[in-house]
């Protein structure tokens, strides 16, 4: 009667023994490592997803600066002797939420005076960026108010691309169409947003690398490649690549006009009858995801 009792009451039961509670701690490690990959792979994608609506409001951000001045923003702005002073990111601001920021500054002055950077080390502004490769700046202990200033989202500088000096373009310009014709990138080397330092034509010689590469040209932290946006404000993402061929098709997407000899630029001469079949021939590129081009004008 008394075991009885015992074993209702459960007085007589006995607690986990060492084996079994290693072996419960064993799955549990072993769970946890089937699942963080799955976790980080899920907000890396959420990461993704932020960086190429990032770039695509840029491109809107574009157009709609188009559309009161006529022309696309210049590359840089220049003072009287020449002097690069302020970004094309600069002239965005008010189209960014950051009109008082803009209104403060003084646009004949270096971006990087004294009294220009009393204001943008400001803490009240948000400027957009890659938050992949925030993650990595922030896991590096990079400095937080340093990582705010810096963006790895650039336009390419040169000679018949639609960004040269202060030279200002327009809709007009784009002989081979928008929708074929990238505006702005992500690089591998990140600049503070109101510098007049951007991606020189040349560098695209690198191709689409990796960020961990160490090479200044286009890319990014994302695994695989970097997000484009077109100047009909359509994106992308090129893989990355080094070929020959796929280099001078890339170098070609950022040309206003075809290349009048097979000299210019080191790219493959191309007629605009051809420029669809090149266009296809860069999406070739892509891995896992197609481009989704929607026109902002007509």
């Amino acid at each position: 009667m008394t075991r009885l009792l015992q074993s209702y009451t459960g007085t007589n039961r006995r607690g986990f023994t060492l084996r079994e509670l290693l072996v419960v701690l064993v799955v549990i490690v072993i769970l946890a490592a089937m699942l963080f990959p799955a976790i980080n792979a899920a907000r890396e994608s959420v990461r993704r997803v932020q960086c190429c609506s990032n770039l695509k409001n840029l491109g809107l951000v574009m157009h709609q600066y188009h559309d009161i001045h006529k022309t696309f923003p210049s590359a840089q702005i220049l003072d009287a002797d020449g002097k690069a002073l302020h970004s094309w990111r600069t002239q965005l601001l008010p189209f960014l939420g950051q009109m008082q920021l803009y209104e403060q500054l003084r646009l004949d002055e270096p971006w990087d005076n004294e009294r220009n950077m009393s204001l943008v080390t400001q803490n009240n502004y948000y400027l957009p960026n890659c938050p992949t490769t925030d993650k990595v700046r922030r896991k590096a202990k990079i400095d937080e108010q340093a990582c705010k200033l810096l963006t790895n989202y650039q336009v390419v500088v040169g000679p018949q691309t639609p960004f040269e000096r202060d030279r200002h373009t327009s809709f007009s310009d784009f002989e081979r169409g928008t929708s074929h014709t990238y505006l702005v990138v992500e690089t591998t080397t990140a600049v503070p947003w109101f510098s007049p330092i951007d991606l020189p034509f040349e560098l695209l010689n690198c191709g689409v690398v990796a960020s961990a590469s160490g090479i200044q040209s286009m890319g990014s932290h994302h695994t695989g490649g970097a997000y484009v946006v077109f100047a009909d404000g359509g994106e992308n993402f090129v893989t990355n690549s080094k070929s020959p061929q796929d280099i001078a098709l890339l170098k070609t997407m950022f040309l206003l006009a075809e290349p009048k000899n097979n000299g210019d630029h080191g790219v493959t001469t191309v007629t605009i009858k051809q420029s669809v079949g090149l266009h296809r021939s860069v999406e070739s590129m892509n891995v896992g995801m197609r481009p989704r081009h929607r026109r902002l004008h007509s």
